[in-house]
């Protein structure tokens, strides 16, 4: 029988991106580790560190849960870069932004919407979630304007 965590709460989440980029980015460890060596790192600190409410996780679950942030993001910055590409210049960062997540609910793996504000800046500025190869070889779909801003996300 296998034996499935409850679902994360926004703290969680947020705990987990903290302690991700500080065990990734740490400039002593973080270089040439093994994904093996930097989730037991990442799961070890989780566990020190969490709230006593919080539930103690598995590097299972931290790895996994981190992945389904990691592509929500990722997607993310890719609808934005779509969405900048294809957009006049008089657009603010929160209309593009607006757009980008109307975009965003199209693909059908990510149709409930971006999940993951509660991280988001946190994450958005993180270069591992750059894709710059991609965002040169996309071509708009729609214009930028049929996604309007009185829609809700």
């Amino acid at each position: 029988m296998s034996y499935r965590s409850s679902n994360y709460r926004f703290e969680e989440d947020y705990l987990l991106c903290q302690i991700y980029l500080d065990v990734s980015q740490d400039s002593i460890t973080g270089n040439n580790q093994t994904k093996n060596r930097l989730w037991n790192r990442v799961t070890q600190l989780y566990n020190e560190t969490k709230e006593e409410s919080m539930e103690e996780r598995s590097l299972r679950s931290l790895d996994s849960r981190f992945k389904a942030i990691e592509r929500g993001v990722r997607k993310l910055i890719q609808c934005i870069k779509k969405v900048e590409l294809c957009n006049p210049s008089e657009a603010s960062k929160q209309d593009i932004l607006q757009r980008a997540k109307q975009m965003f609910v199209e693909d059908v793996q990510f149709k409930n919407g971006f999940k993951f504000d509660h991280v988001w800046n946190m994450l958005k500025n993180v270069e591992k979630f750059h894709d710059n190869d991609s965002t040169r070889r996309q071509v708009c779909g729609k214009h930028p304007s049929d996604y309007s801003t009185s829609q809700s996300n």
